[in-house]
């Protein structure tokens, strides 16, 4: 079983894509500590770390990324088949970046803007 080194993960608590990154990040049994922040604050902090305003950002061990997508690009190859979210045939990978694009940015976006104003 693949052993990772703990990651700090840069967030503002109540975003979809902070849960999808702390899912992720369980998943691949990635030790990791979390520091949340008020909005707009923790997009100065991010600006600081790592030249962009975009959260969550997750950094350690010579990992800096933002967002679940390119976290899952990085453990998902590191991790035994059994952890692997993405299929190695090359049709499903594509059939699952397609999917992953829209639930996550077209139809996601649209639930959050929903969820926020409820």
């Amino acid at each position: 079983m693949a052993t990772f080194n703990p990651v700090t993960m840069l967030t503002f608590a109540p975003m979809i894509n902070s849960e999808f990154c702390r899912f992720l990040l369980t998943h691949y049994g990635v030790p990791y500590t979390e520091e949340r922040h008020i909005f707009g604050e923790v997009s100065v902090i991010a600006y600081l770390r790592n030249g962009d305003v975009h959260i969550p950002l997750i950094q350690g061990d010579g990992l800096s990324v933002i967002g679940p997508q390119p976290l899952s690009q990085h453990y998902d190859p590191l991790s035994p088949p059994e952890k692997q979210l993405v299929p190695s045939d090359p049709a499903e990978r594509m059939q699952v970046e397609k999917d992953f694009n829209y639930y996550n940015n077209n139809l996601g976006g649209e639930s959050a803007v929903l969820g926020y104003y409820y």
